[in-house]
């Protein structure tokens, strides 16, 4: 698994909970490879082999691209909201008086205690 985080699937599940994901995997076999993005792929008529951001090179028949999602909230930039890696919510998803955010942009407060998006 190749990450260009230092931290697999922080972004959605936080540092803890992905270091422990990453951990279950090497646990199991996995390669686990952070902090160095994919840069290219290599092959005749299939994927023979990735490229990292740092040169080098990694053996592979198959490639799974999970790329994931950063929410658009620039345009929000001067609104009076919090942001931060999202709209800041509620438990309900209220992100001030009469406004709502739902989806991928709403970094809500979750019944365990950590915020979610």
């Amino acid at each position: 698994m190749v990450e260009a985080a230092e931290v697999p699937f922080e972004r959605v599940l936080g540092n803890e909970m992905g270091t422990v994901t990453a951990n279950v995997h090497r646990d199991n076999g996995v390669e686990v490879i952070t902090g160095t993005p994919v840069e290219s792929f290599k092959g005749h008529d299939r994927v023979e082999k990735v490229v990292l951001a740092n040169g080098t090179e990694i053996d592979a028949d198959v490639v799974i691209v999970g790329i994931g999602v950063r929410p658009n909230t620039e345009w929000l930039d001067n609104s009076g909201l919090t942001i931060d890696n999202g709209i800041v919510c509620d438990e309900t998803c209220q992100a001030a008086p009469r406004i709502v955010a739902a989806g991928d942009v709403a970094m809500a407060q979750q019944a365990f205690g950590e915020q979610m998006r």
